[in-house]
């Protein structure tokens, strides 16, 4: 019994050739008066800021573009106030 359990396993294949997914389902988040959804899997990791156009809405569908506006910049302070009144290196 236990020699079939190890020959299973090591017949079995995964198959690496797998096309990337093209559509995610998220859900639309509600606070407020805001909507939100999460795009952490479209997005390139280091876009910081984007620019969103809308380019077509019909019925159910609305199709948008996004345009990286800024990316991660090591040499400015973007995220922290300089509350020391430091001069910024």
């Amino acid at each position: 019994m236990l020699n079939n359990l190890t020959e299973q396993k090591s017949k079995r294949q995964f198959k690496t050739g797998r096309k990337k997914r093209t559509f995610y389902d998220r859900k639309v988040r509600k606070v407020g008066f805001t909507l939100s959804i999460s795009l952490g899997k479209v997005i390139p990791k280091g876009w910081t800021y984007i620019r969103i156009t809308p380019i077509k809405r019909e019925g159910n569908v609305i199709t948008i573009t996004l345009e990286k506006l800024v990316g991660e910049n090591n040499h400015a302070q973007t995220a922290k106030n300089n509350k020391g009144s430091q001069q910024d290196a």
